[in-house]
């Protein structure tokens, strides 16, 4: 079955600002290799749901939040129907609190 993924704004916005980050302070070649490789591996999303892990700092929520590991960062979704909604792109050196603070305050 095809999924389609489906990016939130607060999505949409974490991936920017890791473009950014990387874009400053490092190249834009390092940039868009990082970015180039979340968007590879959510792909990968479509072809195996559940070869990722359920988030344990977000078990409080109804919703069920997965993540998959890309590189430093967290790839946080949740599944609704036959879509795949990506959450968050979060930086695993950042504070843990942090990233369920972001997931209360989306409310999605």
């Amino acid at each position: 079955m095809v999924r389609k993924i489906l990016w939130t704004d607060t999505a949409k916005m974490s991936l920017k600002l890791i473009f950014d980050y990387h874009k400053k302070n490092t190249n834009s070649s390092v940039a868009n290799k990082i970015r180039r490789q979340i968007f590879n591996d959510v792909k990968l999303l479509r072809t195996g749901l559940f070869l990722s892990t359920k988030e344990p700092l977000l078990l409080d929520f109804e919703k069920e939040y997965r993540y998959l590991v890309s590189r430093n960062y967290k790839i946080i979704y949740f599944v609704d129907a036959d879509n795949i909604i990506i959450s968050l792109i979060f930086d695993t050196r950042q504070s843990p609190q942090k990233l369920y603070s972001i997931i209360k305050k989306q409310n999605i």
